[in-house]
């Protein structure tokens, strides 16, 4: 462990920093195994923002990121267009999100380039919405309210704060991106896929276990380096 460490600390303090800013948009949906009648899952739209930075050296780079991210999907119980009962609800939470890529990185100066590799990211929900529109015995109903979060540890088997409609705070997975950084100008994709159930209880004792994943699209620039 002592040597990784230090080759660590060595590849950082030799690779050439660069940091910049990144947004753009979110495609995301729920891994679920529903057993409650859901008819659709659909993607969800969203956006993530933030800052990034990239240290090359040699054939490789390691880029850490901070995030503001949007998840969730939309579901929809019955069918809306039957004249009968139906609702649809859009979960959309919000994470403050860190991944951290090793790439395989040929880059030309240190701002220019391109990559693509994989890492483990670590998130934080911290606010976001969820609202319910349908019909129900004939009465059309909508109504939208903040997500509650649990402070779930998920370093335990246990689940505290568990309750029927929050979420767990904390997700994490594995992250794959690529891109390009050309003269400065970051063009670039990930796809973020969440390992823990984020829901913190069951649908009234059915199975439904809800799990992140994140197709993004992000632009930015980078600052620093050469060109």
């Amino acid at each position: 462990m002592m040597t990784i460490a230090l080759l660590a600390c060595s590849f950082l303090a030799g690779a050439q920093k660069v940091v910049g800013l990144k947004g753009g948009i979110n495609i995301s949906n729920l891994a679920n195994t529903f057993e409650a009648g859901v008819d659709e899952s659909n993607n969800l739209q969203s956006f993530h923002a933030g800052i990034t930075a990239n240290f090359p050296a040699l054939l490789f780079s390691f880029q850490p990121s901070l995030l503001v991210t949007g998840k969730g999907s939309q579901v929809t119980y019955g069918d809306p267009y039957s004249g009968g009962d139906y609702f649809v609800t859009t979960t959309n939470p919000i994470y403050l999100e860190v991944p951290a890529t090793f790439n395989l990185n040929l880059h030309f100066g240190g701002k220019t380039g391109v990559y693509a590799g994989a890492g483990p990211y670590f998130a934080m929900g911290f606010a976001g919405r969820q609202s319910t529109h349908g019909r129900n015995n004939g009465t059309d109903f909508s109504h939208s309210e903040k997500i509650d979060y649990s402070d779930d540890d998920p370093t335990t088997p246990a689940e505290e704060g568990a309750a029927y409609g929050r979420l767990k705070r904390f997700d994490y997975g594995l992250t794959v991106n690529a891109g390009a950084i050309l003269a400065g100008l970051m063009v670039s994709a990930f796809y973020d896929f969440g390992f823990p159930q984020i829901n913190s209880m069951s649908n009234a004792g059915q199975n439904d276990n809800l799990k992140n994943r994140t197709l993004g699209f992000s632009v930015g620039f980078m600052f620093g380096g050469n060109d």
